[in-house]
């Protein structure tokens, strides 16, 4: 739930209060290694809008998340199978958006700190490790945006930059002050879509990814580089037996690129998830 209450007629406070209930149940396809969690969890939400000149809005932002995690149900561990302890994560933000005529722009500096989670012991043989919370990955960055809306165009381009560190790390204290695994440092987004007034109900779109290189093994021993992506597309809205109906051909990954999209670690080990390769997708929807 959220509530707004008007400090003045310039500046509004808000406040939200978040209850959620996690149930989660694992088992093997034999009905071994099952786990079990089941908890409920509130956080708080609170922030600050300022109106400033220019048609602009200043805001500050304050809100707090849970993260959860069960150990897995493996002989290995010490606490196989039991629920950890909730960790929370929190959020503060500084921010101004607003708007100008056709154009639309936004900027914020972010501070997200999460928990961590580890394995600490050999992890080799039957009660040889304890699943347990390792400190924190601590994420400070900037966002950009800009935006232009027209009759006829909509343009939408945002980057962030990310410095990401380890902190309070116990396990392997070496990671404190590293980066964490699977974090770019760059992200950028761009995505322009044009409506052609010559053919009523036909836009066409490109949207342009990039990514910076990120930590694929502890202390950037091995990275993933960076990659950029472009996707096509094609909208046509047109009515079929008296309703509405959208057409969508779209070409994504334009150029093929082969790339690796992410690099995750869970419980020990290293994943890499590779990019789609380019696909052309044919698309109908029935629009009520």
């Amino acid at each position: 739930m959220k509530d707004r209450i008007r400090v003045n007629r310039l500046a509004d406070l808000w406040l939200g209060l978040r209850s959620s209930h996690i149930q989660r149940d694992s088992q093997r396809t034999d009905g071994s290694r099952a786990t079990h969690d089941d908890r409920t969890i509130t956080t708080p939400w609170v922030a600050l809008s300022h109106k400033l000149t220019y048609n602009a809005t200043g805001y500050a932002s304050y809100g707090q998340g849970v993260e959860a995690q069960v150990t897995p149900n493996r002989s290995r561990y010490t606490n196989a199978g039991e629920a950890l302890p909730s960790a929370k994560s929190t959020q503060k933000e500084l921010g101004i958006k607003g708007a100008q005529g056709p154009w639309l722009w936004n900027t914020a500096l972010f501070d997200i700190t999460r928990p961590v989670w580890g394995d600490q012991g050999a992890c080799e043989e039957d009660n040889s490790c304890t699943r347990k919370l390792d400190g924190i990955a601590q994420h400070k960055g900037l966002e950009l945006g800009m935006g232009y809306r027209s009759h006829q165009w909509k343009i939408d381009t945002a980057a962030t930059w990310l410095d990401a560190k380890r902190s309070q790390a116990l396990i392997n204290p070496v990671q404190n002050g590293q980066r964490p695994l699977n974090v770019p440092s760059l992200v950028l987004r761009a995505a322009a879509e044009y409506r052609w007034t010559q053919v009523p109900g036909l836009r066409t779109t490109l949207r342009l990814s990039h990514e910076g290189e990120r930590d694929l093994i502890e202390g950037g021993a091995m990275k993933l580089p960076a990659w950029t992506t472009a996707d096509l597309a094609a909208h046509y809205n047109t009515k079929v037996a008296g309703q509405n109906t959208d057409w969508t051909l779209a070409l994504e990954n334009a150029s093929n690129r082969a790339y690796w999209r992410e690099s995750p670690k869970q419980f020990g080990h290293y994943y890499l998830y590779a990019g789609a390769p380019r696909n052309l997708r044919l698309t109908v929807r029935t629009l009520f």
